[in-house]
């Protein structure tokens, strides 16, 4: 098990503290979303629509995403792609 240094420590408490200082200041902005903007989503599977496009969570901020594998872009889920999704998925039947 490694302990952690003196240095280690102090910068885990910094974080925290600009963190609960940048929480403070913007009152909208929840702490999963911060987290989120500063260390990027953490993705989940939600639903794999075709072999190669998928929806997908943040297990964070609980935002929703499109995901196309062949053109490898990730886009917010809106109600206009959530609707083009169903219909892929009667199409294919998956």
């Amino acid at each position: 098990m490694k302990t952690q240094t003196a240095l280690e420590r102090f910068n885990a408490q910094m974080l925290k503290q600009a963190l609960s200082w940048i929480i403070e200041r913007s009152p909208r902005l929840g702490k999963p979303d911060i987290m989120c903007r500063i260390f990027g989503h953490d993705y989940k599977l939600k639903r794999k629509i075709t072999p190669y496009l998928r929806e997908i969570e943040c297990k964070n901020c609980k935002r929703e995403f499109g995901m196309h594998d062949e053109l490898r872009c990730i886009l917010p889920l809106d109600d206009e792609l959530r609707s083009c999704n169903d219909d892929l998925v009667k199409l294919h039947g998956s």
